[in-house]
């Protein structure tokens, strides 16, 4: 048998429950660390309503030299430090002017500021057929032409030799877009549609000799080969850096980019449509407020474009069958763990997502501002429509959507005909689901959920014999040993059993219901609380790392949360810097504590101020920058660190994140946490878990030390036994949600364009 984590015996199965989940109040469902202001106040806050928050909370920061401790080697970690971002300046572009190649697709004056380099050819942009939407070796209508372009050419669009053609051209005058040999460009702007400025995506820049260089960190140049703030070609007006769309460092070398991003404003201050046509990949502030520079965009993005992803499918792809599913009632992660599950599972199995109506989401703080929303779908937190758009295999549609579409079919009816059921009580609607579709019971604490690799009994047959040939097997102690990611099924599946005996079979029964349901009740088993990657195997292992790598690339907040975050983590290294010459990366050190809820639901974690500093002092640097995550209101409980760090919180930042929704507050504080050099978390709490995750991912981006075997850098505060569990690699165990584990993003990068 694997051994199983201890927990305290209330945690097992009911987990964080209506009253107790996680993201309660900065846990982080309410502001718990933001200043009241024009927030509603959470429960628990002082007389005032201003939730126990001192405006001096912010420590004055002096420029005492921070001292690493605990053997740490100055300078080894690199990650978000923005160092390598082109140049310090922000425009190294290290083209030379001599060295470049005029390319013969300008438009008739001459001065579309398009420049090529040595070794990249420029193709004309060829109209042999008469037809101007096409090029050579394109199909008629795949590209469409700028209207405003009059000389017969592509509407300031040149593309290179052996590239993917952008299905869509900069709309305002004077932009421009161009790609490059072997490297597929995203073809709008920097979001200001004005300079013609090129995005770039995972380019793997070869170093020409024409000083077109390689980065480390940033693989993309910035084009500026002089001192007047121009590229070559360019007038002075023009601006002198790519906007930092899709670009990684080398770890993502190869990857390609999509379509155009088409966001930001054009020349007469008109706000485009952001959701539409978002492409997930990209990641753009200029609409939200910054930041707007590439080492800090690149600094808070963790995930990839491969396109090759996008175009896989499921053998039971049918987008005229369905699965609805009703969310956790618990706190956002345990609703977020749902929803991601959810999603695997729509996919694997071929049919289209009916996304819940909109609603309020248990424990996440209301902002009582005018204009604000309370009510949210899972599109106010997720790229959905993006989401639908880009991937072939996946189809998405509303509830809305749904039930229109099958009103004339009376099995599917809803109650009294009612289609729209955003922000009313939906136990109406989910009694009528499970009445009309097809529910069977997945309970992940005793199955794992397995999908057939083909349609026919073969497929499951083949799954059933690997189960019983893993219960066969001696027991194996994964910690620290982990298999190769392309191990054998009957290896992979052992790793993950987790004590589980039996499998949840998509089987011939369910491949045929029109409509699958997944309802939410725990009493009878009925609950998603669990991890995807520790509860649904696939036979399988690229597939296996594709759905890891569809969770990580594609199931990510929203933009304006991003860039949010990305605003405040950028202070933060500021004043890191400011406060440590030596500390060029800007590194600062992050927290969640948890208290709040867990007083009541686990006593044990509640742990003095005075002894969560003692378990963590040896890792911390003594006068550093320490950000903690907290839904406790009273700050001067925390004397214990402010006394030796200088602490901050979310609410030290207000002016950052004015316009934001506060329900939005509890995502930021994980984002920015999952930024620390050393993190401590709260054992027990999805919140932590999901720190941990993201974590997990931005190490493996930046191949910081231990990545291989998915550690990082993060520890538990409690129980003593698991302080320094995530340092070393463990396969997933019960119970699953506890922690996250290495399987989400160890090596998930392996077996791309194989599928």
């Amino acid at each position: 048998m694997t051994s199983t984590t201890s927990l305290p015996e209330a945690a097992k199965k009911t987990a964080e429950t209506e009253g107790s989940g996680d993201g309660d109040v900065d846990d982080n469902g309410g502001d718990g660390v933001v200043d009241a202001g024009d927030t509603k106040k959470n429960d628990g806050t002082d007389a005032d309503g201003d939730d126990g928050i001192d405006a001096d909370a912010a420590t004055d920061i002096d420029d005492d030299d921070i001292t690493a401790e605990g053997g740490e080697k100055d300078g080894t970690e690199t990650e978000g430090s923005g160092d390598g971002d082109v140049d310090e300046n922000g425009g190294d572009g290290g083209v030379d002017a001599g060295t470049t190649q005029k390319n013969d697709g300008t438009d008739a004056d001459g001065d579309d500021g398009v420049s090529n380099f040595e070794d990249i050819a420029a193709a004309d942009v060829d109209d042999d057929d008469g037809d101007k939407f096409s090029q050579d070796g394109e199909k008629n209508g795949n590209v469409k032409i700028d209207a405003d372009d009059t000389d017969g050419g592509d509407g300031g669009v040149d593309n290179n030799a052996d590239t993917e053609r952008n299905d869509e051209t900069d709309t305002s005058d004077g932009g421009w877009v161009q790609n490059f040999e072997d490297i597929v460009a995203t073809g709008d702007d920097d979001g200001d549609h004005d300079d013609g400025v090129s995005s770039f995506a995972a380019i793997a820049a070869a170093d020409h000799d024409d000083g077109l260089s390689s980065f480390a960190e940033i693989a993309a140049a910035d084009a500026d080969d002089d001192d007047d703030n121009t590229q070559d070609g360019e007038h002075g007006n023009a601006v002198n850096r790519l906007s930092p769309v899709e670009v990684f460092d080398k770890y993502f070398e190869g990857a390609t980019a999509g379509d155009k991003i088409k966001i930001g404003e054009n020349k007469d201050g008109v706000t485009n449509e952001v959701e539409k046509d978002h492409k997930i990949a990209g990641l753009s502030c200029n609409n939200y407020g910054g930041p707007e520079k590439e080492s800090e965009l690149l600094d808070i993005v963790y995930w990839r474009d491969i396109e090759s992803d996008s175009k896989i499918s499921s053998p039971f792809h049918d987008d005229e069958k369905y699965l609805t599913f009703e969310p956790d009632f618990a706190g956002w992660n345990n609703v977020r763990m749902g929803y991601e599950t959810i999603m695997v599972l729509a996919h694997a199995m071929g049919r289209t997502l009916v996304m819940p109506p909109d609603r309020e989401f248990h424990m996440l703080e209301n902002d009582i501002r005018p204009g604000k929303k309370n009510a949210f779908a899972f599109s106010d937190f997720y790229h959905i429509e993006s989401l639908d758009r880009e991937h072939e295999g996946l189809d998405i549609i509303s509830m809305e959507d749904f039930l229109k579409r099958n009103l004339e079919n009376s099995a599917v009816k809803p109650p009294k005909n009612e289609v729209d059921w955003n922000n009313k009580d939906l136990d109406p609607l989910w009694d009528h689901l499970r009445t009309v579709g097809h529910v069977k019971k997945f309970d992940p604490w005793s199955c794992i959920a397995v999908i057939p690799s083909a349609e026919g009994e073969e497929a499951i047959t083949d799954l059933q014999n690997i189960m019983e040939e893993v219960k066969k097997l001696p027991d194996r102690d994964f910690a620290g040993n982990p298999i190769d990611v392309s191990a054998p099924a009957v290896e992979r599946l052992q790793e993950m059993r987790a004590d589980r005996d039996e499998l949840c079979v998509y089987d011939r029964e369910m491949q045929g219901q029109r409509l699958l349901h997944f309802k939410m009740d725990p009493e009878e088993g009925h609950r998603l609380l669990i991890h995807f990657y520790a509860f649904i195997f696939f036979q399988d292992w690229k597939y296996d790392l594709w759905t890891k790598r569809f969770v990580r690339d594609h199931v990510r907040y929203l933009d304006k949360i991003m860039c949010a975050a990305g605003r405040i983590v950028s202070k933060l290294r500021k004043m890191a810097r400011k406060k440590d010459k030596k500390n060029k990366d800007g590194h600062f050190d992050t927290m969640h504590i948890r208290r709040g809820d867990f007083a009541e639901q686990y006593k044990d974690t509640q742990i003095s101020a005075k002894k969560l500093f003692k378990k963590s002092k040896r890792e911390l640097t003594p006068g550093s920058i320490l950000f903690i995550a907290t839904d406790q209101s009273d700050k001067k409980w925390f004397k214990p660190f402010s006394d030796v760090y200088d602490v901050v919180y979310l609410s030290d930042f207000k002016d950052l994140i004015a316009d934001l929704n506060v329900s939005y507050y509890p995502m930021l504080d994980q984002i920015i946490s999952s930024k620390g050099r050393v993190f401590f978390g709260t054992y027990l709490s999805t919140f932590t878990g999901y720190i941990t995750r993201l974590r997990g991912y931005y190490a493996t981006k930046n191949q910081l030390d231990g990545y291989l075997e998915g550690s990082t850098k993060s520890y538990y505060f409690y129980p003593d036994h698991e302080k320094y569990h995530l340092l070393e690699y463990r396969n997933v165990q019960q119970p699953f949600w506890t922690n996250e584990y290495p399987a989400a993003w160890r090596n998930i990068d392996e077996g791309i364009n194989k599928l």
